[in-house]
């Protein structure tokens, strides 16, 4: 697997030996992460074209949208579940200095975040479907920096920890 441009950002594609995807400024919409009625936790992560024709040769679930209007184009893209199990995602919020791992009784709240930048690690799952391998992808771990305005950089200090002769007790 290799890097693919993917429009005016450009994402970072490699492939570990367990097939997983790491997809650094990774674009994810539809992100569903409150598990209410009959859906289950899940977002979609846009890929290029090249990759989208790469992953669907080796059995992903890779979904084409239509252009909404004139002049826009298509986009490629896979769903991803998030499965809380045996094998729980690793969801880290960065913010300023400050990272943040997201239990699964709060990660409801990523789905109002405003994000600069997601990068994510996505475990295939491979199971034959009557002679051909089909692929479903988890989420194993996620890094999101969350998007900051002015008054956040102006008291990141305070989430610095203060330890030894700083402390005031």
């Amino acid at each position: 697997m290799a890097s693919y441009s993917m429009g005016k950002k450009f994402n970072t594609v490699y492939s570990m030996s367990d097939r997983s995807l790491i997809i650094e400024d990774a674009k994810i919409f539809f992100v569903n992460m409150t598990k209410e009625g009959k859906y289950d936790r899940s977002f979609c992560v846009a890929l290029s074209e090249k990759l989208a024709n790469e992953l669907k040769r080796e059995g992903w679930n890779v979904k084409y949208s239509e252009p909404r209007e004139d002049g826009d184009a298509g986009e490629y893209y896979i769903p991803v579940a998030v499965k809380y199990g045996k094998f729980p995602p690793a969801i880290y919020t960065i913010n300023g200095k400050s990272k943040t791992l997201i239990s699964e009784t709060n990660v409801d709240t990523v789905q109002s975040m405003r994000y600069e930048n997601v990068d994510i690690i996505i475990a295939p799952y491979t199971w034959d479907d009557n002679g051909v391998d089909r692929v479903k992808a988890y989420l194993k771990t996620m890094y999101i920096t969350v998007e900051s305005n002015r008054l956040d950089k102006k008291y990141a200090y305070l989430d610095e920890e203060i330890t030894g002769e700083d402390a005031p007790f």
